[in-house]
């Protein structure tokens, strides 16, 4: 799974020097992965965009890549998240550590 995005990326990068790209992940188990190894490989940014609770788990990855040196930029939609508006803040807070 991993490499094969790691191909279309490699690929689609290829294909357009210096622009910026979008991958939309959607399919549960597959995307929850996915993520968390794209986390793992960034060393310069990451720009993610939610429409629900990101979780601990994927915030602590953020931070963590955040720790190695890359820049975090996290766009979360909470018209639709059925949480308190405290938690989203404290997703903001902890990724502003």
């Amino acid at each position: 799974m991993q490499a094969g995005i790691l191909d279309i990326m490699t690929q689609a990068a290829n294909q357009h020097p210096g622009k910026s790209a979008v991958c939309v992940l959607e399919k549960g188990e597959e995307s929850l992965l996915t993520r968390a190894w794209l986390t793992e490989a960034a060393d310069k940014s990451i720009d993610v965009q939610y429409f629900d609770n990101i979780g601990t788990l994927a915030s602590e990855r953020l931070l963590s890549a955040a720790e190695r040196g890359a820049r975090i930029r996290v766009i979360v939609d909470d018209l639709l998240i059925d949480a308190e508006q405290i938690d989203v803040q404290r997703i903001y807070h902890f990724l502003r550590r």
